[in-house]
């Protein structure tokens, strides 16, 4: 099976690696909120300017038909702010927006709000920075989540909306295009029913919140053998890694003719790739939509064994992706079925 590790290892020199990434950015996509049964979430958001103040709309996306719940906030220079999900989707007397327990949230630079709802205009300023952190009352864990950062090649406060439709495409014009083909570097292979399973969260961004996607997930073990999966979503998801697809259970890792001697004590390990197939309604479709992932871990137990008596050694990690190629087909956010 080395030849197939050797193969997948010449598509990722042969590609031209994608700009979107860890550089300050006019906009930062959050792929992951959680306000589930005890669970907080938070948004820092930074200014790393020493000179110029901006301000930035802050969007919560719901998971339930990505319904849309935003704030504006000013940041001076070298400021930071943390938004609290919670209170800007609930507000302090917790009136719950249905179907907004989880999601995703984006954050972009604008300027002339007209209030803490304005949409504003989207400008140029790749000067902000962030991160999301979860935490979990029930286990007294929490983890952090990295964004994606689309920096705009325009000039500082320039107007990023060229071709008028109010949206914030990355088309390289607006802001830097988005990734082709995503990779997670790591998987365990995962036991049904422990703390120590992972969640795969995906996020699409052409055609609109009611495009129906198809993505392909290409699976390896630790020894290069390739399994195919696919799986259909709309907007955006979280489930369970073996939800996906049998291949990212131990029970098969261990049966898939692996690498005995690179193992996680007694869990199995691999990688996986993931690509945008088609995203469609009834009315319209577009071939290899744009795909962002984030892989949330569960960690207890990994070496095997019992789990810790004490809940405070239960602990989750993002395995940060990888991203290559290009693609010009994103945007934040189509509203209807069909937006061209």
């Amino acid at each position: 099976m080395k030849h197939l590790l050797q193969a997948a290892f010449a598509l990722l020199l042969s590609a031209t690696a994608a700009h979107a990434g860890t550089a300050p950015a006019s906009m930062l996509v959050n792929p992951v909120y959680d306000l589930r049964d005890g669970r907080q979430s938070y948004l820092t958001l930074t200014n790393i300017s020493p000179t110029q103040s901006i301000d930035v709309r802050v969007v919560w996306v719901s998971e339930a038909g990505c319904r849309e719940y935003a704030r504006v906030v000013r940041l001076a220079p070298g400021d930071t702010t943390v938004r609290s999900a919670s209170l800007d989707l609930y507000g302090p007397q917790g009136a719950h927006p249905q179907g907004a327990r989880q999601g995703w949230c984006y954050a972009y630079a604008i300027r002339q709000p007209g209030g803490v709802e304005a949409r504003g205009t989207p400008v140029a300023f790749n000067q902000l920075v962030g991160r999301m952190l979860v935490q979990d009352a029930l286990t007294l864990h929490d983890y952090e989540v990295a964004p994606w950062a689309f920096t705009s090649p325009m000039a500082a406060h320039a107007e990023t909306d060229v071709d008028g439709d109010q949206l914030l495409d990355l088309d390289g014009r607006e802001y830097e295009r988005a990734p082709d083909t995503v990779y997670i570097p790591r998987f365990l292979g995962q036991v049904g029913g422990t703390a120590a399973s992972s969640d795969l969260v995906l996020l699409n961004l052409t055609g609109g919140r009611e495009f129906d996607v198809t993505a392909s997930l290409a699976v390896f073990n630790d020894d290069g053998a390739y399994f195919d999966a696919t799986t259909s979503f709309r907007c955006w998801t979280r489930r369970g890694l073996a939800q996906y697809s049998s291949a990212f259970t131990n029970a098969f890792l261990l049966a898939s003719n692996d690498e005995p001697t690179e193992s996680f004590g007694v869990r199995e390990s691999g990688w996986f790739r993931i690509d945008g197939v088609r995203a469609q309604t009834s009315q319209d479709s577009e071939a290899n939509p744009v795909i962002l992932a984030a892989l949330i871990e569960g960690t207890q137990g990994v070496l095997g064994g019992s789990p810790p008596a004490n809940a405070t050694e239960q602990h989750s990690v993002q395995v940060q992706p990888y991203a290559l190629g290009e693609q010009s087909n994103g945007s934040l956010l189509g509203r209807g079925l069909t937006y061209h």
